[in-house]
C-alpha cells in the first residue's frame, strides 16, 4: 500500500510540474500561429495588389481579433474608395492572444509599395507604415512591413 501511495505522490508531483510547462508551450504555439496568419495575410494582400494592378488594403482590428481585405474601386480618386473583399477573417485568439493597437491599416499600391491608411483629403498621401504587435502572456511579436512590402517579425 505504501508503494502505491509513493507512486501516486510521484505522479502528482510530475503532473504538477508538467502542466504549467505544457500550458506555456501551447500558448507559445498559438502565438506563433497568430503571427504566421497575420504575416501571411499581409504578404497575400501585397501580392493581390501587384497581380491585379490596383491598390489593396488590409485592416487588422483588435476588438474582433480579425482582419479585412479591401480593394480600391474608385480608380485613383481622392479620397480613395475601398470595397471589402469577402468577409472579415478571424485570427487565432485562443490562449489570450491580443493586438496592442486598436487597428493597423496597410495600403499596398500596384507597384508593391506599402503605406499606412490613405489620407481622405487631397493630396491622398499614405501615412507611415504601422507596426503590428501580437502578444499573449508567454511572448510578444512585432510585425514590421518595410516600404517595399517585406514582412518581418521580431521578439522584444
Amino acid at each position: 500500500m505504501i508503494e502505491i501511495m509513493m507512486v501516486v505522490a510521484i505522479t502528482i508531483l510530475l503532473a504538477g510540474i508538467a502542466i504549467p510547462i505544457l500550458s506555456n508551450s501551447m500558448n507559445s504555439y498559438r502565438q506563433t500561429a497568430a503571427v504566421s496568419a497575420a504575416t501571411g495575410a499581409i504578404s497575400a494582400t501585397r501580392f493581390q495588389a501587384i497581380m491585379r494592378g490596383y491598390p489593396y488594403e488590409i485592416i487588422f482590428t483588435s476588438s474582433s481579433m480579425s482582419y479585412q481585405v479591401y480593394s480600391e474601386t474608385s480608380g485613383a480618386t481622392c479620397p480613395p474608395t475601398f470595397t471589402a473583399v469577402g468577409s472579415a477573417v478571424p485570427l487565432p485568439s485562443a490562449g489570450g492572444i491580443s493586438m496592442t493597437q486598436a487597428t493597423a491599416t496597410y495600403t499596398f499600391l500596384s507597384n508593391g509599395t506599402v503605406y499606412g491608411a490613405m489620407a481622405t483629403t487631397s493630396p491622398c498621401l499614405g501615412a507611415a507604415v504601422p507596426t503590428l504587435q501580437v502578444k499573449n502572456a508567454v511572448k510578444s511579436n512585432t510585425i514590421t512591413v518595410s516600404g517595399v512590402g517585406n514582412v518581418s517579425t521580431s521578439s522584444p
